[in-house]
């Protein structure tokens, strides 16, 4: 195992380019940034060239870690037999940025991070709480504690979790669950086959699946537009917001729990939500919530 050291008494950038290898990054308050790579297994040969010939280099004047591997110039991974691997652990400054891509392998950070951008052929990303996130995954889960920016998530295959979205979200799975606890930003939510389920939204917000239910467990203000082509739509109205309602099921049932009202006075100090619910099969559920705390 290798073992690079450098003095970092603030956040720093890092950038990783590598083939195949599961990181692990630590986001601590101390002054240094460590960085330790190993192979996979340290008995096979292809696994220690790969963590030998592995670049780790810092540039004090634009505070940025690099770390690279060797790449074969056929990037097709072979699954017949174990292609060479490498382990990655960063113990760095909190509130660093983070960009990295791998071909085969997971993320898995602790603490609190900066801008986050990831790239993953194959493997899972699992996040503490970062700022601005970036995630791009062909087959792989996310998981995400909370993000205080805007977050940006897709996977090809995947579940996809986010605690906190403070900000807006741009979220999608083609073949998985999306569940988002609360975005208090605009929110577009899209999954091919699976279920979407976002237990509160605080502004506008888009939610469509082709296969499968769609479920906001609270709006408060803004436009919402839920939508299935093949599942349920269950929308919970926050109690004492006004709603302007278009319901459309093709084959099912609409269920409405908000009694009927004159519309508030111009200028009246109310939330006005608008929802478009919508389903080709399967029904529709609009419901009041009892009234909580905005606080993300």
């Amino acid at each position: 195992m290798s073992r690079s050291t450098f003095s970092t008494s603030s956040p720093i950038v890092v950038l990783l380019d590598l083939y195949v290898a599961d990181v692990r990054i630590r986001a601590t308050d101390g002054a240094d940034t460590v960085v330790e790579v190993s192979p996979t297994d340290p008995a096979k040969p292809s696994d220690v060239k790969a963590a030998e010939a592995t670049r780790v280099e810092y540039d004090e004047v634009t505070r940025t870690l690099t770390v690279v591997t060797r790449k074969p110039r056929n990037r097709f991974v072979n699954f017949s037999k174990r292609p060479e691997s490498i382990d990655v652990v960063l113990t760095l400054p909190s509130d660093s940025d983070v960009r990295g891509e791998v071909e085969l392998g997971d993320y898995l950070a602790e603490g609190v991070l900066g801008s986050v951008q990831l790239k993953s052929g194959l493997g899972a990303v699992r996040l503490g709480e970062t700022g601005d996130l970036t995630v791009r995954t062909s087959i792989g889960e996310v998981s995400v504690d909370g993000v205080s920016g805007s977050a940006q998530v897709h996977s090809s295959a995947g579940e996809v979790r986010i605690g906190v979205v403070d900000g807006g979200a741009d979220v999608s799975s083609g073949n998985g669950t999306v569940r988002i606890g609360v975005v208090t930003g605009t929110a577009k939510v899209k999954v091919s086959n699976g279920a979407v389920s976002v237990d509160r939204a605080l502004s506008d917000i888009t939610a469509t699946n082709s296969n499968g239910e769609v479920r906001i467990g609270e709006v408060v203000r803004g436009k919402v537009v839920a939508a299935s082509k093949n599942g349920r739509v269950d929308v919970g109205v926050r109690d004492g917001s006004a709603a302007w309602l278009e319901l459309d099921t093709k084959v099912g049932r609409v269920y409405n729990d908000l009694a009927a009202a004159e519309a508030p006075e111009a200028g009246e100090p109310v939330d006005k939500v608008e929802v478009h619910a919508e389903t080709k099969l399967g029904d529709i559920v609009i419901r009041r919530t009892a009234r909580l705390e905005e606080q993300a």
